[in-house]
């Protein structure tokens, strides 16, 4: 018996059905329903640097990934005016 992956749209075979999975995937992207930003990990942080910045980050009332991403924005030289 194969595999079915359920989707919102329907229930499609992974590998029959790639170039279908993929069209579906491009035009939820192009409508905004599905977020283009992609996942960067960090390792190797000492867990007492993570606790830190995760509390400096709730007491300044934002999430972590927010701080990280500001972070990231002034380093590349994109900080939000």
């Amino acid at each position: 018996m194969k595999k079915k992956t359920v989707t919102f749209t329907g229930i499609y075979d992974p590998v029959e059905d790639s170039d279908k999975i993929a069209r579906h995937i491009r035009e939820r992207i192009s409508v905004g329903r599905v977020d283009p930003f992609r996942a960067i990990m960090i390792r190797n942080v000492p867990e007492s640097l993570r606790r830190e910045l995760k509390a400096k980050a709730a007491s300044e009332g934002k999430s972590l990934q927010q701080v990280l991403v500001e972070l990231i924005e002034k380093y590349v030289g994109k900080a939000k005016l």
